[in-house]
């Protein structure tokens, strides 16, 4: 069977189709070869469909025998349990995944806090930080048997230390070194605790089938219950012990290993030279050892694989085995699966990850498997693989579609071909196969597929259908009506099928012991189909679903159900004796479900974020939450002193054509300094994911800085001029503050005569810093001389004759000067100052004149150095 999925998200030809309201114009979405066709076929028979691009989501299920575990946060503990697998987050909550049938991978709500696991046969253990312990999944397990009990821990006990499974019991150890043992002591018996007094000194333990072990302080063993596996004499310095399911190894404390108990596949056949190992782990069948090195060797059976020890696995710090698997935990905190190829505890978590399409597939609630397509056009397929209907063929690529049906499973190529691997119907009347699954001869131009128990179905792009089936004696396979054409979709259920037409109307064919062929007079608008076991579902172009079929199981659609974009169907055994009961499930525009018929109460609280839908067990592929990274960045402050800046370090959104949008808190700009600032990354279905990183601006802009002109200034003596000051410079500012500014040299000094070149600093908090220089001039006497004889010349309301006497004294000096005649310099300079006091008193220059001329040359007379 395969139920219908998301055309929106998943497929390029849909099985379920999104219903809209009218509009007139379709979103784009390419589509290759034949699928174009069928496209069209749609759109001309008036129904609306919108078509988004193709999304890929993580696998999410629950109600039934298998937990897909798509990804987990890193782990630091793991352990194996007959067919599951669990493991210790660093945030100490617990993930499972392999074989859920009897609830052991069904990990309790809220359970957070733990330090360790343990995996029995069918149930799990956890312990937490605080010493207790819980339990989950079924102690007791013949389905045949009038009795099965949940797993309770006894009641009060505490203090534990580690945790053991077996089969259908569990130990406890306490921190006094004591054993509890509680568990089935008996088939149909109720499960009874037993404290076990005389056990004391004990720092280890370990539970198989029906045998226990205990080692002591000592470095001793002691083992009790079951089949009688005798301790090997003398057997002691033990530091670690593990039970297979008839076999027991021990840990010496020099590395070297000890096995006892069944050996037929040499699980109890040490390795000659076998040493320097650190930790052991027992299986069905099979043991694995852990080397110092971080090397894993394992001996005994290998009839699933559960020897083929990587090539080149490394880094190993933790070890487990389960009946025909083995893990190990990487330094990494990654895990690495071997073993049990393609059932659900072989399958490594985190690789069920970016999934555009997913069917399921459990006939009679039986041997379900599940194939996948990836987004990169490959499959992977997990689950029952009986008859190699999860051996996904080598190389197999640029798949579009994927269907699983009973042994078998199918992909549509987007050439339009079909490839197919497991066995076609594996049951006839003589209980024989009846060879590997194939297409019919020459079957080509393929836009859709279907498999349930007994046949198969494909959509082809001119609107006609194949139908291939079980050859006799095989009993109820179908057969198409004739003259089907213009079919848009198709829907396969075990023994009957479902068509959707061009037109929006409904075909049914096949099996109608139940009804399920029975369309409604009058149905129509229909987007989408699927086939269940005993019933019928269609999608309507409102929204809404229409039911028919077997009612017995409260299968009438939920009353008010509206807005629906996916529909899907199933069937779920509700007892150990695979007696049955069918469902129906929704998905709904706002990405949460519904689920209606015997699991309605089933649907995880809080689901949402859902692109499609599948069964036969309930099963989703969820929107991805955006992965978002964060980088501390160091910036440069702006012209403002702040700055902005991105801590996005590469976020990403998995899910192909999805689209994040990033913002920051608090948003900037960002001051000088250092802010914490939190990413979130939402995506187009509003999952969001957040880090934080530092923004650290720092100040790197040095200040603007304009020196002043040239500083000139008079000799006033032979050596010179002192220089008490500079002029400020005319530009010094820094958008962080005041710079401080500096000079060199610093002024105080003596200035020679001539020009001298201070360099200017301006320096800010940060320590950057700006220079520039300028011109310090300091005149001589004979620039200063010529400065006297232009201050005569402007000399005003002066008569000329005494203007002329004093630029005679004045050329007389000149003269003197050019002749290196100091003393005749300095004596005309003296009658230039008694010339300048007799014009003075006769009132040819004003006293102000008399007094400015006076100054200068007795400035030069200094400059000179005149006595």
């Amino acid at each position: 069977m395969n139920p219908n999925t998301t055309f929106e998200y998943l497929t390029p030809i849909p099985r379920t189709v999104l219903p809209r309201e009218a509009k007139d114009k379709v979103p784009e979405r390419r589509a290759h070869g034949p699928f174009s066709v069928a496209l069209a076929a749609l759109l001309i028979a008036g129904l609306f469909v919108q078509i988004a691009p193709i999304r890929a989501g993580i696998l999410r299920t629950w109600g039934g025998k298998n937990v897909i575990l798509s990804e987990a946060s890193p782990l630091k503990a793991i352990a194996c349990g007959t067919w599951h697998n669990l493991g210790v987050q660093q945030d100490g909550t617990v993930i499972a995944w392999g074989d859920n049938f009897w609830d052991q991978s069904t990990v309790p709500n809220g359970l957070t806090d733990v330090v360790a696991v343990a995996g029995g046969s069918y149930h799990s253990l956890a312990l937490k930080r605080d010493g207790t312990v819980v339990a989950w999944g079924t102690s007791i397990i013949d389905p045949a048997g009038p009795f099965y009990f949940r797993p309770s821990v006894p009641p009060g006990l505490s203090d534990v230390v580690a945790v053991a499974a077996g089969y259908d019991h569990s130990l406890a150890l306490k921190s006094d070194g004591t054993v509890v043992s509680w568990g089935e002591a008996g088939c149909g018996y109720p499960p009874r605790p037993v404290a076990m007094p005389e056990l004391n000194d004990v720092v280890a333990i370990a539970a198989a089938n029906a045998l226990d072990m205990a080692l002591r302080r000592d470095g001793t063993v002691v083992s009790w219950g079951g089949p009688a596996l005798e301790t090997p004499p003398g057997l002691n310095q033990v530091v670690a012990i593990a039970t297979g399911g008839s076999h027991c190894l021990a840990l010496r404390n020099d590395g070297t290993v000890a096995a006892w108990g069944e050996n037929g596949a040499g699980q109890a056949t040490v390795p000659d030279g076998l040493s320097d190992v650190v930790a052991i782990a027992a299986g069905g069948v099979h043991s694995v050892v852990l080397k110092q090195d971080g090397t894993v060797v394992a001996f005994g059976d290998n009839s699933a694989g559960q020897l083929n020890v990587p090539l080149g696995l490394n880094q190993v710090v933790a070890i487990a085995a389960g009946d025909k698997h083995s893990l190990a935990l990487k330094s990494d905190s990654s895990v690495v699966v071997w073993g049990a190829p393609r059932t659900a505890e072989g399958i490594v978590p985190g690789e069920l990850r970016d999934l555009v399409m997913v069917d399921y597939e459990a006939f009679d609630g039986r041997a379900p498997h599940l194939v996948g397509l990836k987004a990169d056009g490959t499959v992977v397929a997990l689950g029952s693989n009986s008859y190699g209907e999860c051996n996904v063929p080598a190389g197999l690529s640029n798949v579009v579609a994927v269907t699983a049906g009973y042994a078998r499973s199918l992909a549509l190529k987007s050439d339009g071909t079909i490839v197919g691997w497991g066995t076609d119907f594996c049951c006839g009347a003589d209980g024989q196969g009846f060879g590997v699954i194939s297409a019919p001869p020459g079957l080509s131009n393929v836009v859709a597929i279907d498999a349930a128990a007994t046949f198969n179905l494909a959509l082809k792009s001119d609107g006609t259908v194949a139908l291939w089936a079980a050859p006799p004696p095989w009993w109820w396979s179908p057969t198409l009506p004739e003259g089907l054409s213009n079919v848009v979709a198709i829907a396969a259920g075990p023994l009957h099928g479902l068509v959707l037409k061009a037109d929006g109307t409904v075909v049914a064919f096949g099996n109608n012991w139940y009804g399920q062929t029975d369309v409604p007079p009058g149905l129509s608008n229909v987007v989408a189909i699927s086939a269940g076991e005993f019933h019928s579902l269609a999608l309507k172009s409102d929204g809404t679903v229409v039911s028919w079929g077997l009612d017995v199981f409260n299968l009438d659609v939920p009353e008010g159900l509206s807005d629906v974009m996916a529909i899907a169907t199933g069937i779920l055994p509700i007892d150990p004796n695979f007696n049955l009961a069918p469902y129906s499930m929704a998905l709904k525009r706002d990405g949460t479900v519904a689920v209606w018929g015997r699991f309605a109460e089933t649907v995880p609280a809080g689901l949402k974020n859902v692109v499609a839908i599948s069964g036969p067990e309930p099963l989703v592929l969820l929107n991805q939450s955006p992965e978002v990274f964060c980088q501390d960045v160091i910036v440069s402050a702006g012209p403002d002193c702040t700055a902005q800046a991105s801590i996005d370090d590469g976020s990403l959104d998995i899910d192909p054509h999805d689209f994040i949008t990033l913002t920051q808190d608090p948003p900037g700009p960002y001051g000088l300094g250092e802010t914490l600032v939190t990413l979130t990354a939402t995506d187009s279905w509003g999952a969001t994911s957040q880090c934080t990183a530092k923004v650290t601006v720092v100040d790197t802009t040095p200040p603007v800085l304009e020196c002043p002109a040239t500083m000139t200034v008079n000799a006033t003596g032979p050596t010179g001029a002192q220089v008490t000051a500079y002029p400020a410079p005319k530009t010094a500012f820094d958008a962080c503050g005041t710079p401080t500014v500096g000079y060199s040299p610093s002024a105080g000094g003596v200035f020679p005569v001539g020009d001298t070149t201070v360099l200017c600093t301006a320096m800010d908090g940060a320590g950057n810093q700006s220079s520039c220089a300028f011109t310090v001039h300091v005149k001589g006497v004979a620039e200063q001389l010529n400065d006297l004889i232009a201050l005569v010349n402007r000399l005003t309301r002066v008569k000329a004759n005494p203007k002329n006497a004093l630029l005679v004294k004045l050329k007389d000096v000149q003269t003197a000067l050019a002749l290196n005649d100091t003393a005749t310099a300095c004596a005309r300079l003296t009658d230039f100052i008694s010339l300048a006091k007799a014009q003075r008193d006769k009132r040819e220059l004003s006293l102000a004149q008399a007094n400015l001329l006076i100054n200068e040359a007795t400035r030069l007379r200094a400059v000179l150095g005149c006595p």
